[in-house]
């Protein structure tokens, strides 16, 4: 099975606008993940 960014890169328009949309999901990740854990500490009252 292939990962979400090579799916994306055999897909794309171009290999550019592969590469953009690859750095924004990965960014967008990394904070979707960030908030988790925020929520989790302040469900815990920390």
């Amino acid at each position: 099975m292939s990962a979400w960014p090579d799916i994306l890169r055999d897909h794309a328009a171009s290999e550019l606008t592969a590469r953009r949309l690859i750095v924004s999901l990965r960014a967008c990740e990394a904070a979707a993940l960030a908030f988790c854990r925020l929520l989790e500490r302040w469900g815990r009252g920390e």
